[in-house]
C-alpha cells in the first residue's frame, strides 16, 4: 500500500563513481553530476582529475504528486573550459522505499562506461 503526503520528500545522496570514461588529454576527467527530479535540479561539486570521484553530497527533493511517477535522474559530466562532455546518465525509479531507510545501490551509467553509487531515503512516504 502506497502512502504519501501532498508534498512528499526524499533525500538523494550521490556518494561516488568508479571506472568513468576519461575525456581529458591526461587520461582523466573532471566529473560532476546534475541531479534532477521533476522541476528541481541540483549539482554536485567538480572533482578534478578523477575517474573514481567521491562526492558524498546529499540533496532533498520535493514532489507535487505521486513520487513513483517521477524518476530521479543523474547526469554525469566532465567539466571543460568551453563545453562540458556528457559521461553518461542513470534514471532511478523510486520504488521499494521504506520511510527513513536509506537504499544504497550502484547503478550502471548509460551511454559510455562506469557506475555511480546513489543512496535514496524516503522522508515522509513509503511505496
Amino acid at each position: 500500500k502506497r502512502q504519501f503526503s501532498l508534498m512528499p520528500q526524499f533525500k538523494a545522496t550521490v556518494y561516488k563513481a568508479r571506472n568513468l570514461e576519461p575525456h581529458d588529454g591526461d587520461g582523466l576527467s573532471d566529473p560532476y553530476c546534475v541531479v534532477s527530479c521533476g522541476h528541481q535540479k541540483e549539482k554536485t561539486a567538480i572533482i578534478k582529475k578523477s575517474l573514481s570521484p567521491v562526492w558524498d553530497q546529499t540533496f532533498t527533493f520535493t514532489f507535487t504528486g505521486d513520487p513513483v511517477a517521477n524518476p530521479l535522474r543523474i547526469e554525469v559530466y566532465d567539466k571543460d573550459r568551453i563545453l562540458d562532455d556528457k559521461l553518461g546518465h542513470v534514471s532511478i525509479y523510486l520504488r521499494g522505499l521504506k520511510k527513513g531507510e536509506e537504499k544504497i545501490e550502484w547503478y550502471k551509467v548509460d551511454v559510455v562506461q562506469g557506475e555511480i553509487q546513489i543512496g535514496i531515503t524516503a522522508i515522509d512516504f513509503e511505496n
